[in-house]
């Protein structure tokens, strides 16, 4: 088979969409299948290419044997209807050309992923116009999103961007979700429940075991401290303003101490409204082996989202997050995705109220055995349902399903 990959995040992209691309990619290549790419310059979670992999540039090679093309798109440093439209534009305005050229090779299959529309759009031309088959792996519902973000302006974009997603969606071959929740709106849309595929997100890679002093000496942080890390992305559905405000009314306790590690649109944003605080610090995004060692020396794993977050998305940290033996403390809403997947696995408060995530934190200080069982429970369905070769025996076996659905 040859599968074709097309993209807006892949390799050398330290975190999200880009992880699961590249597994997906390198599994079909062991397999003994053939794999191209079609994807952008690494841009996430910086939302810029970032000075490491300036090297990296248009054009085409092969990566560990697959053949990735890489095109230029705008990149926006700030985020509302107009530039999400820019960004998804010129994304189109690149690839379109590309493909259009690539139409003698013969695909046999292609994985589109969302929430980038264009991606879906081009697996939606390459099937109209040269019956190639597609599959979508949904891991952010763009329209709905882009209404539950809180960004300013999006009425009216994100219904045009729901209407397109939706009829893209339902003319796919086959689509993965990541959550039940998704599953339930697409299916409350109208797609067909027999075409849609439920794949939880997995580890990636295997987990360091790190003891918590060498980590906690490796980022300089005091064994006094009780530490509060949240990692990933920092942009509007975080809402990571919320963490900001706790901060500031525990910073009287000077055992607690929180860290935001990571990149986003809302940085700038967030460190106007840390100011003189000493109790929290913005860390930017870090190599592997040193996001292992803040992992390891954290005493609590943080998850918060905007209170309108319900079935866009679900937060990939989560399954790093399981696998670190941490006990997780998650501000979300009660109705959404996110809550719905954790259960019983983490703290579960109200999002949007820094008076209650105080209380929270406090509350967690105080338990310790309350940490350590939400840590065993986290780590029991990571290693029950999250493991690499879990993950990747579902995607393999969606695809055979799928294909041998289309030769019949």
């Amino acid at each position: 088979m040859h599968y074709l990959i097309i993209t807006s995040n892949y390799f050398p992209e330290p975190t999200g969409i880009g992880l699961y691309s590249t597994d997906l990619a390198q599994t079909l290549f062991s397999d003994g299948h053939q794999v191209s790419v079609l994807t952008t310059l690494p841009h996430y979670p910086w939302w810029r290419v970032p000075s490491e992999h300036s090297n990296i540039v248009p054009g085409t090679e092969f990566h560990d044997g697959i053949l990735v093309t890489r095109c230029r798109s705008y990149i926006p440093s700030k985020f509302n209807a107009l530039t999400r439209a820019m960004y998804e534009l010129s994304i189109l305005m690149n690839f379109l050309p590309i493909l259009l050229k690539a139409k003698r090779r013969k695909f046999d299959f292609i994985v589109t992923y969302t929430p980038t529309l264009a991606c879906a759009i081009m697996g939606r031309i390459m099937k109209l116009f040269f019956r190639i088959p597609f599959g979508i792996i949904v891991q952010d519902l763009s329209g709905i999103g882009a209404s539950q973000s809180g960004l300013r302006g999006v009425a009216l974009a994100s219904k045009i961007a729901e209407k397109i997603e939706i009829g893209i969606i339902s003319k796919a071959n086959s689509v993965v979700t990541i959550s039940l929740s998704m599953n339930r709106y697409l299916i409350k849309k109208k797609i067909k429940e027999c075409v849609i595929n439920l794949i939880l997100n997995y580890s990636t890679k295997e987990h360091q075991q790190i003891e918590i002093k060498d980590a906690r000496k490796r980022i300089n942080v005091q064994d006094s401290k009780f530490l509060l890390l949240h990692a990933g992305n920092m942009g509007s559905k975080q809402d990571l303003g919320n963490i900001v405000q706790a901060a500031r009314i525990l910073e009287s306790r000077l055992e607690v101490q929180f860290i935001l590690l990571g990149n986003g649109n809302q940085e700038k944003f967030l460190k106007s409204m840390i100011g003189n605080l000493s109790n929290i610090s913005i860390v930017q995004t870090v190599d592997e082996n040193l996001f292992a060692h803040y992992l390891a020396a954290a005493d609590v794993l943080i998850v918060n989202e905007r209170a309108t977050q319900t079935d866009m998305s679900l937060p990939s940290k989560l399954t790093t997050y399981f696998f670190g033996r941490k006990p997780i403390l998650a501000a979300v809403s009660s109705s959404g995705a996110t809550a719905e997947y954790i259960g019983d696995k983490a703290y579960v408060i109200k999002p949007n109220e820094p008076l209650e995530f105080a209380d929270a934190v406090l509350h967690l200080v105080g338990h310790p055995a309350l940490r350590s069982d939400l840590a065993d429970r986290g780590l029991k369905f990571a290693k029950e349902n999250l493991l690499p070769e879990v993950g990747r025996n579902f995607y393999r076996k969606w695809l055979k399903d799928v294909c041998l659905t289309i030769v019949k």
